[in-house]
């Protein structure tokens, strides 16, 4: 199968550089997948799951926050504000985070603040969805 070279970049490390068969990514309409040779393109990266298949076959998945996608000679290019993997992510904290989140946005708030705990919540959900605990989310 034909490979690409891929890096998913966040602020504070490399998550992957290397091939890649194929990549699931959420954009602003949907769920965008990325084969070899694509066309170029540079979209926004939204919150959510990215999962990628490495040339062996494993498959991995993690979830990102917000960023810049660029496809440009076989080259994935993901830049987010953050990039992490299941086992990276702690469920207790996410969920403390989540917790905190919802008691926010039933105050009565400006709505910077307001879009800020949304975000956070919204975040906080995110990783627990990719964590694999979604079943497991009381709201």
């Amino acid at each position: 199968m034909n490979t690409f070279k891929l890096e998913i970049i966040s602020p504070e490390r490399i998550f992957y550089s290397g091939e890649c068969q194929k990549l699931v990514m959420p954009i602003d309409d949907g769920m965008m997948g990325i084969l070899a040779n694509h066309m170029p393109f540079s979209v926004a990266l939204f919150d959510g799951e990215v999962s990628f298949t490495k040339p062996d076959g494993e498959t991995v998945v993690c979830s990102v926050m917000r960023g810049m996608v660029d496809m440009e000679n076989n080259h994935l290019q993901i830049l987010c504000e953050s990039a992490l993997a299941p086992d990276e992510i702690d469920e207790q904290a996410e969920k403390r985070l989540m917790d905190q989140a919802l008691q926010e946005l039933k105050k009565k708030q400006s709505q910077r603040d307001f879009a800020i705990w949304q975000m956070t919540f919204q975040h906080a959900l995110n990783n627990l969805k990719v964590k694999g605990k979604s079943s497991q989310i009381n709201l």
